[in-house]
């Protein structure tokens, strides 16, 4: 197993938390988000960056799955 793919999965998860944290904190139910302006401070990047590692991960973990299967065969 790759080590990336097992790391891109939990990063997604972090990202995820973070874009409904400061969805949440835009309908005020919690407090202020951790970053006040700028580029990360838009839910939209966060939910798009979970997304993206999410695909990523799961692009990267059958890529070596087949290639495994491929070695495997030969």
């Amino acid at each position: 197993m790759n080590v990336l793919p097992a790391l891109l999965s939990p990063a997604a998860v972090v990202a995820l938390v973070l874009g409904l944290w400061r969805v949440s904190a835009d309908l005020g139910w919690t407090e202020e988000f951790l970053i006040a302006n700028g580029f990360f401070s838009h839910w939209q990047v966060w939910i798009a960056l979970a997304i993206g590692l999410q695909l990523a991960a799961t692009s990267l973990a059958a890529k070596i799955s087949s290639n495994v299967k491929i070695s495997e065969e030969n």
